[in-house]
Parts: structure tokens; sequence; C-alpha cells
């Protein structure tokens, strides 16, 4: 018997925990990171395609924020378009936004990358 109430409110417990606000919710927009990574994959199965991006948290302007860079593939074949995937350099603006400082820092690579290691000192 004891067994018997003890399995039921459990079942009742768990049943009041289960929640169906959203969890996660969309900030693509408000953060400033529309980052899409692009993996280059050749579909010949190379082996740099099976390895992950990569990207760096790092204090790029010495603010006291984590700003952050993130590594992109590109297209294995040649391709003569302007448009190539590149890395990007986001510097935390220190209100839960980030703005693409890529340009202007001069770290908009279009190798294929596939990770990154960051230092600061």
């Amino acid at each position: 018997m004891a067994i018997l109430i003890f399995s039921i409110s459990l079942i009742a417990t768990s049943t009041t925990l289960i929640s169906t606000a959203e969890i996660f919710s969309d900030v693509t927009v408000i953060s400033g990171i529309d980052f899409k990574h692009t993996d280059g994959g050749s579909r010949q199965r190379l082996f740099n395609e099976f390895l992950g991006a990569g990207g760096g948290f790092f204090d790029y302007d010495n603010d006291g924020d984590l700003d952050i860079y993130l590594v992109n593939g590109t297209p294995q074949t040649s391709s003569e378009s302007d448009q190539l995937p590149h890395n990007r350099l986001y510097r935390n603006d220190g209100d839960d936004s980030f703005t693409d400082v890529t340009q202007m820092a001069g770290v908009g690579d279009t190798g294929y990358g596939i990770g990154c290691t960051v230092g600061d000192y």
C-alpha cells in the first residue's frame, strides 16, 4: 500500500512540474548576433568536413566585457563569388547586445575555418 501511495504522489508531482512556457526564445535581433555558420562541405567526405566550427570569447576592446569571435567554413571548391562566408567578431556593448565589428577590426577571413584559440592577458 505504501508503494502505491508513493507512486501516485510521484505521478501527481511530476505532472504539476510540466510547464508549457517557452524555455528558449529567439534573441537574434535583440542581441545583434546574426551569424549563420556555413559548413562549406563538398560532400566528398574530406577530413576537415568532419571537424566542428569554433569560436572564442575574449575582451577584444579591453572594456571588461567578453566579446565573441565566430569561425565560419567556406566552399572548398573554387568560387568567384564576392559573398563568401566569413568569420565574424561581435563587440559586447555591455547591455546584452553586440555590434558586428568584423570589418573595422579587419578579421573577416574567408578561409575554411575549423577552430579558434584566443589569449587574453
